[in-house]
């Protein structure tokens, strides 16, 4: 008689162990990186549509036209007239959110810290890809604001700036309008590490306004070619 070749108990729970082992080491760091090719794919084709959306709003109104013309105040309606006016024509919007449920999207928080950072009277409405946005414009001091922040995530309830929610600026340049951080354009990569890696709610941006770290981390970004590099400071 033969004996066959077969794997003992022992054996096979030791091998069960091993591929455990290995699953615990490596399936948190495959799951990262699958958050981060997420996060990377939706922003670029959600910052896309946007930036398509002012090309197709200058072709209409003329390049470098003045958005914010007769913008003198905050608020969320007037946010929304300029929105509806020039976006919303060349966007494919699902609805638009009540001043309640907006109130509940732009409230954003920082890596290590509980402390909210909300946007200041913005208009807000879902994209036919499953990506929110909000929209605002105002006058403060002479100062123009022309933002618009993207949320990847808009039911999460703790969105994290710099991972599920990201803020641009519509800014006037030499060719036109473009979508950018008009406070972080002369900045250097180590200063939007720097801005972005902060666990501060609030604090002041170049220009000395109050801002959340989802400008310069969507900056940082878009520089590095809508790739979330290993030295980015924001946890996933």
């Amino acid at each position: 008689m033969h004996r066959k070749n077969a794997f003992t108990l022992s054996e096979i729970l030791i091998t069960i162990g091993i591929i455990g082992i290995v699953s615990a080491l490596t399936l948190p760091t495959l799951m990262t990186k699958i958050r981060k090719r997420t996060v990377e794919t939706q922003l670029k084709k959600t910052y896309a549509m946007l930036a398509n959306a002012v090309k197709h709003a200058e072709n209409e109104y003329g390049v470098g036209f003045d958005m914010l013309e007769g913008v003198n105040h905050y608020s969320s309606e007037q946010s929304a007239q300029v929105f509806d006016k020039y976006l919303t024509p060349h966007l494919r919007i699902n609805y638009k959110y009540s001043l309640e449920d907006c109130e509940k999207l732009v409230t954003v928080y920082v890596q290590n810290n509980d402390t909210p950072f909300k946007s200041t009277t913005p208009a807000c409405y879902s994209l036919s890809n499953g990506v929110s946005i909000a929209y605002f414009v105002g006058k403060q001091s002479n100062i123009y604001f022309n933002s618009l922040s993207i949320y990847l995530n808009p039911n999460f309830q703790h969105k994290i700036a710099g991972r599920d929610s990201f803020s641009f600026d519509i800014v006037s340049g030499d060719n036109g309008l473009y979508i950018g951080n008009d406070a972080y354009k002369k900045s250097t990569r180590a200063k939007l590490i720097q801005d972005c890696g902060k666990n501060e709610s609030r604090f002041e941006n170049p220009l000395g306004i109050q801002i959340s770290p989802a400008s310069p981390c969507s900056e940082l970004i878009r520089r590095d070619g809508w790739k979330i590099n290993p030295d980015y400071p924001v946890k996933f």
